[in-house]
């Protein structure tokens, strides 16, 4: 099935760079008011450590985002302390979180899409049935912290600029979702990564290279726009509908 296809390249692609957690967005963003895991006072802050603090900082400000990887594209903007998030994906299909609650909307026509509820409606998800990883949608709280806290190997490779390898076994994401570990492998355990960070100590750029059945699937997502008004408008009753149980199977692929 087509449909069944693009949102499962959509997860995958989401996946290899945002620390992906549908069930813990209220944590996530509750952390996001803590200090910095490094200070900005320390005197001799570690490549990783840098690169940690640069994620951190953004658990605490609003930003927009593009990614590309595995023939899929996702966009969009993410207000992590109001827990709000706005993505276009693959084949027009949007994705919005308002308040935590997750909705989505296939395009008119796709074929297959009917069964899942498309058309005009909303699909509202159960985030308790999500898989951590499903949307590829990244936790609005935690754009990359969890990724690159999982990291084996950091270095500075030039000004902002670092190299590295993560192992994301070691992340949330990988951890709940037993399908992902399947799918992936150990080539999760060593994947390469290229990061870059602005002038504010944000972090700007990453690029991943994961391995997925032989394959490797390259993926650069960019961060921009810190402090931009994300405005996301919660579907009307009569628009939404609640996604069907077969959904969060396709979801958790």
């Amino acid at each position: 099935m087509r449909a069944r296809t693009a949102v499962a390249a959509l997860a995958l692609a989401g996946c290899a760079v945002f620390a992906v957690g549908c069930k813990s967005t209220d944590t996530a963003a509750r952390a996001g008011s803590k200090s910095a895991a490094v200070p900005a006072t320390a005197k001799a802050a570690s490549a990783a450590d840098e690169l940690i603090a640069a994620a951190d900082k953004m658990r605490a400000t609003s930003y927009k985002f593009s990614a590309t990887g595995g023939g899929v594209t996702l966009q969009g903007a993410a207000d992590p302390p109001n827990k709000t998030v706005t993505m276009d994906s693959v084949m027009s299909m949007k994705v919005i979180v308002v308040d935590g609650q997750f909705y989505m909307k296939f395009p008119k026509g796709v074929p297959g899409t009917e069964a899942l509820g498309g058309g005009d409606k909303w699909l509202h998800l159960d985030a308790s049935k999500l898989a951590v990883g499903g949307l590829g949608i990244q936790d609005p709280g935690d754009p990359a912290y969890n990724s690159l806290k999982a990291a084996t190997s950091v270095q500075k490779v030039g000004d902002k600029h670092y190299k590295g390898t993560l192992d994301l076994t070691k992340t949330p994401a990988f951890a709940a979702n037993s399908k992902l570990r399947s799918t992936i492998g150990d080539s999760a355990k060593a994947v390469p990564f290229e990061a870059t960070i602005d002038d504010n100590g944000l972090l700007s750029t990453m690029d991943t290279t994961m391995t997925v059945n032989g394959t490797d699937i390259k993926q650069h997502t960019t961060f921009s726009d810190f402090g931009t008004t994300v405005t996301v408008t919660r579907p009307a009753p009569s628009e939404v509908i609640e996604a069907p149980e077969s959904i969060y199977g396709i979801l958790s692929a």
